[in-house]
Formats: structure tokens, sequence, C-alpha cells
């Protein structure tokens, strides 16, 4: 099927991108003026955008604009680990396969929502009111299909964690070395985790932060504090986040991991 058939043939408002996988700092780019906000289900408009030989990518915006919400998983970034130890707490719905080996995960639109960078974990984006995405199945990726039920809302427990106000403990402590904007992620990625997943997600942190400390960005003392307060936010009792983060900040978590 060509693109301006599955454009014609989508039933939501669309968009042309740009179709440049070599030419990253260009490709997935909206060739629009307004870019997503020009989106439209216009059967005219359409054909002028994805008739030719362009080839361009389709552009679907989230939110109110077209019913959904999209989990962005990016293993790029680490967001595999998460999908890995959070997946059985996430309900059956439409699963897209992207371009650059991630996944998109469709939710119910939810109004009070908006675009967030690695708010959940490193890797994981959220793609809401004010976003958008490209519709990877027109490129032929597979996918699932909508669940018989429709798209589900977002989980309760996911949905707190991207109200919630941002985990910010790097910003109230003065650094005892080099600035530590790369260690944030690390610690949001841990106060956000949830029942079922706290010790795991503690231990993921330790073991980052064990790297930080061997290359001298950070004391042992200093990362051990970090990971206890996001811990104690994500409702791990301490005696058991400090036995789990002193074993990742162990040398021998790096020797068992070999």
């Amino acid at each position: 099927m060509s693109g301006l058939d599955y454009a014609l043939g989508l039933g939501l408002s669309c968009f042309p991108c740009w179709n440049c996988p070599r030419d990253p700092e260009h490709d997935k780019t909206p060739l629009t003026r307004n870019g997503f906000k020009d989106a439209s289900d216009d059967p005219a408009k359409i054909r002028g955008w994805f008739s030719g030989t362009r080839n361009p990518l389709i552009g679907v915006p989230t939110g109110a604009a077209s019913g959904f919400d999209v989990l962005d998983i990016d293993p790029r970034h680490g967001g595999q680990l998460w999908l890995e130890a959070n997946r059985r707490h996430l309900p059956e719905t439409r699963v897209h396969q992207t371009r650059s080996g991630g996944q998109h995960w469709l939710f119910a639109a939810h109004p009070k929502l908006r675009c967030s960078t690695s708010k959940i974990a490193p890797g994981i984006d959220v793609r809401a009111s004010g976003g958008y995405i490209i519709w990877w199945p027109a490129e032929g990726l597979p996918f699932e299909d909508y669940p018989p039920s429709g798209l589900p809302e977002w989980p309760a427990w996911l949905l707190a964690s991207l109200m919630a106000p941002p985990v910010t403990p790097l910003a109230r402590r003065a650094p005892p070395s080099k600035p530590l904007t790369a260690l944030a992620g690390v610690v949001r990625a841990v106060a956000s985790s949830c029942s079922g997943n706290r010790n795991a997600m503690t231990f993921w942190g330790a073991c980052r932060m064990r790297e930080a400390v061997a290359a001298g960005t950070v004391t042992s003392s200093f990362a051990e504090e970090l990971l206890l307060e996001a811990a104690s936010q994500a409702g791990l009792p301490k005696f058991e986040a400090v036995r789990t983060i002193r074993s990742g900040l162990s040398p021998r978590a790096a020797r068992r991991r070999r």
C-alpha cells in the first residue's frame, strides 16, 4: 500500500514528515509550516502532501487531536530495561515497533497529560498534548493491533508518576565534584519505580552510581544518600533500600555481572 493510500485510509488527522534516516538532524521533521498543528483528515490536503516521489513519513498528532497518547520506549537510552521490569504491569494495548528498535505504546488520551522526556525513567518518553509520533505501521514495521475493548486508560500507577512534580534531589545539594546532570535520570527512575520492581530499579541505580563513583564523579557516600532518598520516595523500606544500594555499589556487584 502506498503512503498516500495509507494516509487516506488511516482515519486520523495526519501530516507529512521528512523521511531521511541517514540525516538524523532532519529525519522525522514535519514538512508543513506549522508542524503537527497543520494535521488534517481532508482528502484533498492529504493527496497534496503524499502524492509524488518524496515518500514522506506519516505524522500523527497525539493527545486530544487523535484520541491517544503514547508511551515511547527508546532502548538506545535504557528504555528496554524499564520495559522489562514493568511489562507485566502494563495493560494490553496497541503497540508499534519503531525504526530505531523502540516501541510506541498507545493509551487513551488524558486531558491533563503533556509531553515529557525521561520523566518516568531514562529512555521512557511520553507523547501527549502538544506532540506527535510517526505512524510506523505505514512503513511496514510490525505492530500489535487495537485490543477488542479499545485503547485502555493510562495505568493509575504510571499516571501518578507522570503527574507528580519532578524529583530533583540533585538540585537541592551542591555536588561534591563534577556536574551530576547525567545522573538525574537515574535518580528519577528509582524514585518513580513501582511496587514489584522497586528493588530491581534501586539495584540498577546503584550499579549506575557505582560507575560514577569509579569515574570520580561522586563519592560513594553521596551516591548512597541520593539513592536512599529516591528509594524512599518510591516506598522502599529504609533497611531494604540500604541493603540493596550497598549491594549495587559494592565492587563485588561489578564482578558478578561479568
